[in-house]
């Protein structure tokens, strides 16, 4: 599972951001024909054929710098992959976590500089980091995510449970603004166009869902919201691809039995979580092949053994 790579200048696009000659020597190491190549992506989406001997990439969020960095070293080992999209870049609106992390990876020394300037503009009381509900979120994206930082956690969790989503949006937009720029020229660089989408699909990749809202924990949202939100993420991409999804990943890891009561409705065949962590299979029943494993992108120099 990746999300940023550094951009054509070598540079991070934000935190995380991995070159693509990691990628490459990881492809490298485990040798280009254990990757899914085109009739091996073919066989899993539509007839539900798992290798356990094969590796499936997948990339999520539709970032610019996965397009043009990592997608050429893709291309010349002939590999195919899953894009998971979600869809309001394209309903005029922005996704007020990615642009913060590519603005604080392009404007400030290093994240824990910005976290410093973050809090102390928040100005939360020590407090917060003694309770019970921070830490049982901290133990469980600890969990998950091995190589987030203390910084790191409590940056997400003011995010997800401490500001109304409006509040932080209006937060953020402020930060950006305070150095003169402007969210959209920001945009502009994040994320791909419909016609890189579209290429990827005419090249042989698979399109997936990843909701539309790319809301930070979905499974909160009313069925009734989370069911539109999913449909017209699915809608959208059908519209610039010319083919309905077939698969989807979790947004953020976010999920629940009504998740997955309405993906399968959408004829979902596959999707995947953000982790490997086992889960308890024999309460999934119909639902297994929505929630496969997946390990992060930042993981894979220990997995390619350098």
């Amino acid at each position: 599972m990746f999300h940023r790579f550094t951009d054509q200048d070598g540079q991070i696009t934000g935190q995380g951001s991995i070159q693509p000659s990691t990628l490459k020597k990881f492809i490298e190491t485990n040798g280009s024909d254990r990757f899914f190549s085109d009739k091996d992506l073919e066989k899993f989406v539509n007839e539900g054929e798992i290798n356990d001997e094969k590796i499936c990439l997948t990339f999520d969020d539709g970032l610019m710098s996965q397009f043009t960095s990592a997608k050429p070293i893709l291309d010349s080992f002939g590999i195919k992959c899953l894009w998971f999209i979600y869809t309001k870049i394209f309903d005029n609106e922005y996704d007020i976590s990615e642009m913060l992390n590519y603005f604080v990876a392009k404007y400030y020394k290093n994240f824990e500089e910005f976290y410093t300037y973050f809090f102390k503009r928040v100005g939360l009381k020590d407090s917060i980091w003694s309770s019970e509900i921070f830490n049982n979120y901290r133990n469980e994206l600890k969990q998950k995510f091995r190589f987030y930082s203390e910084a790191d956690i409590r940056f997400r969790f003011v995010r997800n449970y401490h500001f109304k989503e409006k509040e932080f949006d209006h937060l953020i937009h402020s930060l950006i603004k305070d150095h003169s720029h402007k969210p959209k020229e920001i945009s502009e660089k994040i994320w791909m166009k419909e016609e890189q989408i579209t290429q990827l699909q005419s090249e042989g990749h698979e399109i997936g869902v990843h909701s539309h809202s790319h809301f930070y924990d979905i499974k909160k949202m009313p069925e009734h919201t989370q069911r539109a939100d999913y449909k017209l993420n699915s809608d959208i991409l059908t519209n610039i691809t010319g083919s309905k999804p077939k698969t989807a990943a979790h947004p953020l890891g976010s999920y629940d039995k009504t998740c997955l009561k309405i993906l399968n409705s959408l004829d979902i065949r596959y999707a995947f979580r953000s982790n490997s962590i086992p889960i308890n299979s024999d309460r999934l029943g119909k639902y297994e092949k929505l929630l496969l494993p997946r390990i992060d992108g930042n993981y894979i120099e220990t997995a390619a053994g350098f």
